[in-house]
């Protein structure tokens, strides 16, 4: 399958929706809308030919970002669309210059957590009960990141 990941736009949005509704801790479409209207965010969607099969979305302040939201389509998890985003996400916040990313994630879902391990994510920390509908803890998670720094010639 040939698979693209491209900067999201807003035309992305009805079909990050399709996905982001299936989700066990769904944004609101309005949450989802607002993710384009941050100053500081940024956002990347993997796409098949005729198909948006999952998305991210994070912000970056100074030297440091944030991972809000990534997903992928039920029937395509466990492919490697995650690992593509991922690895857009940190090329792009190398090149903009940042040094450490920060996520939380369900404790529970140890799949997500298996996989920010495989990307050097480590756990700094537990949010108590911060997750609800099941009531859940959130860990806390960095990662140390290699910004890409351009050299001058005098």
């Amino acid at each position: 399958m040939e698979l693209t990941c491209v900067p999201a736009t807003p035309a992305d949005l009805r079909e990050i929706w399709a996905i982001e509704k299936d989700l066990a801790d769904a944004w609101t479409f309005k949450q989802l809308l607002a993710e384009f209207e941050l100053a500081p965010g940024w956002s990347f969607v993997v796409k098949s030919p005729s198909l948006l099969l999952g998305y991210i979305f994070g912000s970056k302040v100074a030297d440091e970002a944030e991972i809000h939201k990534i997903a992928v389509i039920s029937a395509y998890r466990r492919r490697g669309l995650a690992d593509i985003l991922l690895s857009t996400a940190f090329s792009y916040l190398a090149a903009q210059g940042t040094f450490r990313c920060f996520l939380e994630v369900r404790q529970s879902n140890k799949a997500a957590i298996c996989l920010y391990q495989k990307y050097q994510f480590t756990q700094i920390g537990t949010r108590k009960n911060y997750y609800t509908s099941p009531l859940d803890n959130a860990i806390l998670l960095k990662k140390g990141i290699l910004p890409l720094v351009s050299s001058k010639h005098d």
